[in-house]
């Protein structure tokens, strides 16, 4: 259970249909269903009735939303009293993969924002999977991965299941170094099975 969702049941509740939810959420249907089940496993109850028509809320399930209607209350007031105004602060959570590219842009990021009185930087430096999950959880706002031509369909897919907005920066292709030495220093174009053991 996380604030995430709680937010996903009350608006399950509001909607009275977890398709309707899932579209108001920027969700896929199939991850706010299972996200839900999920909970409802965890607490041993029901939450809510499910028809061809959408859902209601059981008994158990009205007092879990007035419950957690006042917890998100109380983070929203909690976040009110201490949240700097945007003007004078920088907040950012990044999970990125290694890159100097990133490292530049990072850089340069702190460089133009460094006459600013606050600034909070978080930066996860893992690896492409852990990058979609931290997007996908919310512990951060901004990824930046790279991946082989080979996971390209895999992450495609997953960026159009999560409702994640992505662009593509660039390609590069990758070098082998070997000694002048080599057999291979010689062959004009390498495969992958070449380069097995």
């Amino acid at each position: 259970m996380n604030l995430w969702t709680l937010e996903y049941v009350l608006e399950v509740a509001k909607a009275g249909s977890i398709s309707r939810a899932a579209q108001n959420l920027l969700l896929s249907q199939p991850h706010l269903s299972n996200t839900i089940k999920g909970l409802e496993n965890e607490l041993g109850i029901s939450l809510f009735y499910r028809s061809a028509k959408g859902v209601v809320l059981t008994e158990e399930g009205a007092r879990f939303v007035q419950e957690a209607e006042k917890i998100l209350q109380q983070v929203d007031h909690l976040g009110a009293s201490f949240r700097l105004r945007p003007a004078d602060s920088v907040r950012v959570n990044l999970s990125v993969t290694r890159s100097y590219q990133i490292n530049r842009c990072i850089t340069r990021f702190i460089n133009e924002n460094a006459h600013k009185p606050h600034m909070l930087l978080r930066i996860k430096e893992t690896n492409p999977f852990q990058v979609l999950k931290d997007l996908r959880t919310h512990e951060s706002e901004l990824g930046v991965l790279h991946f082989f031509e080979a996971q390209k369909e895999y992450f495609l897919n997953c960026f159009k299941t999560y409702c994640l907005r992505f662009e593509k920066h660039y390609e590069r292709d990758f070098l082998v170094l070997m000694s002048a030495e080599n057999p291979l220093a010689q062959v004009p174009v390498l495969t992958r099975e070449m380069l097995a053991g």
